[in-house]
């Protein structure tokens, strides 16, 4: 009885381990949105490689409460050119009174940019990515996060 009790025991801890370095694996996404202005209240969009799209509001913190759906394929591409065109962009950090912000998060490494100051444009390349995540999420029929 004893012998089972510790086998069983063994199994739970091995268990426990497992879930949680599953839990702790990097998860690739890109994140778009915007922000600022009299309230500094925050939308933004936040794709996964499975296609999943999360909608948040926030003002010091997002929340998350909407959800949709892309093809897992274009989440990836989008994932793929973000981490690309923010790692050859380097750190672009230009906030303005309102202001829009790209992160890519790829293998564990979060890249960001910011921009939005009107004496500090963004790279042309950062501008055209947020236009197409825009124009991905936008169309999106979102759904409430039970």
């Amino acid at each position: 009885m004893m012998r089972t009790l510790m086998k069983c025991a063994v199994v739970l801890f091995l268990l426990s381990i497992v879930g949680l370095t599953a839990r702790a694996q990097p998860v690739d996404a890109v994140v778009a949105g915007s922000g600022g202005g009299f309230t500094g209240m925050v939308t933004a969009y936040k794709i996964f490689m499975d296609g999943k799209v999360y909608k948040g509001k926030g003002v010091a913190e997002i929340q998350y409460t909407e959800c949709a759906k892309i093809r897992k394929a274009k989440a990836k591409k989008l994932i793929r050119r973000a981490a690309e065109t923010l790692g050859t962009a380097g750190e672009f950090n230009a906030p303005g009174n309102q202001y829009y912000f790209l992160t890519a998060v790829q293998g564990g490494k979060e890249n960001k940019a910011t921009w939005g100051a009107a004496d500090q444009p963004a790279p042309e390349a950062l501008k055209t990515l947020y236009q197409d995540v825009q124009g991905v999420v936008t169309g999106l029929s979102y759904r409430p996060i039970p």
